[in-house]
């Protein structure tokens, strides 16, 4: 008898085994990949904007206790107006951000992955012909400025403060040191470095990671038509990440930022209107044929690299235009970028 129970129980053992649970739908799990991603995104967001707006508070208690003080008064316009001549607190807050955005995805993506180094070597042709391809877009964005602003005008509205504000330059050190090197490393790093490679872990491919990266890094500026340029900067930032490291995509941004930006605009301030105008205009199209001389030459290489990596099941889109924090995102960035459409004077 006893035989017989010791029997039965190794029968039992050997062929019962747990359920097997059953496998994650590869939609559910594309999509949770997104709300992730987009959850990190809104986080840094929030994070950001906090700090900036509490760093400004503080700044105004300040000066109003320092106006009691020395019994005056003190002028609200005034102290925003120079308050918005310095970074804001933005560096503070991206750095802040950055280090928010490694804890958040340090279970996924470690921060030594995205400095990773990639097969690919780069070399000074190379880089020049990306800042050649970078810098040509500027100048189609001036003409579409320009036209913007014509079509908004006859319907009583207008961008230009916003249009302004995007081609200004830097006016003091504190703002030219974010504009021209801390921004433009906090944005690689989130979007060439955390957003891009998370897009890209999908499985939809490098193409469908480059334009989804580039797309989010566009909205994020939040401005009626710099987030257009800043979309197609986005493309040359992500493939110079993408094959070269992203420590490449960096050195792009920050030529963008500072030799094209803070530098020109210094030079241009110095120089009379008509020479500034010819500086600007000349330097706009010089670059626009560059790049355009680069893309043809490079065709038959641009070409099969698309052909190779922008392939992409349009599943995947769909399911990332229908994540609801994807478009929460997008959303606040579209109603922040109206905002800066405003009545046109007369």
């Amino acid at each position: 008898m006893e035989n017989e129970n010791f029997n039965q129980q190794n029968i039992q053992q050997t062929y019962y085994s747990p359920p097997v649970q059953p496998p994650i739908p590869e939609k559910k799990l594309f999509k949770n990949k997104i709300s992730f991603m987009s959850g990190g995104l809104l986080i840094y967001s929030a994070v950001m904007y906090i700090i900036v707006i509490g760093i400004m508070f503080a700044a105004e208690i300040i000066e109003i206790i320092i106006a009691a003080v020395k019994n005056e008064e003190l002028d609200i316009e005034q102290f925003i107006a120079e308050y918005s001549e310095t970074d804001m607190g933005m560096s503070i807050a991206v750095l802040v951000g950055c280090a928010v955005m490694i804890l958040f995805f340090f279970r996924r993506i470690k921060p030594k992955e995205i400095f990773t180094a990639h097969s690919q070597k780069m070399t000074v042709s190379k880089f020049i012909m990306l800042v050649c391809v970078l810098m040509c877009i500027q100048f189609p964005i001036s003409i579409f400025d320009i036209f913007v602003e014509a079509v908004l005008n006859q319907l009583g509205l207008s961008a230009k403060a916003a249009i302004e504000s995007s081609q200004a330059g830097s006016t003091t050190i504190s703002m030219m040191l974010y504009a021209g090197f801390i921004g433009p490393f906090a944005e690689e790093f989130i979007y060439r470095g955390y957003t891009m490679r998370s897009l890209e872990r999908t499985g939809a491919g490098k193409g469908y990671a480059l334009v989804i990266s580039s797309l989010l890094f566009g909205i994020m500026h939040a401005n009626p038509t710099q987030s257009i340029y800043a979309f197609f900067a986005g493309m040359v930032f992500g493939y110079a990440a993408m094959e070269y490291g992203i420590i490449w995509s960096m050195l792009l941004h920050i030529a963008n930022n500072f030799v094209f930006g803070d530098i020109m605009v210094f030079i241009s301030k110095r120089l009379s209107d008509e020479v500034s105008n010819i500086l600007d205009w000349g330097t706009l199209i010089g670059l626009f044929i560059a790049g355009i001389i680069v893309l043809i030459v490079k065709r038959k290489q641009a070409a099969a690299y698309i052909k190779e990596n922008y392939v992409t099941d349009k599943k995947y889109y769909s399911w990332t235009f229908t994540n609801i924090l994807f478009w929460v995102f997008v959303g606040l960035n579209i109603i922040l970028a109206i905002m800066q459409i405003s009545k046109l004077e007369s």
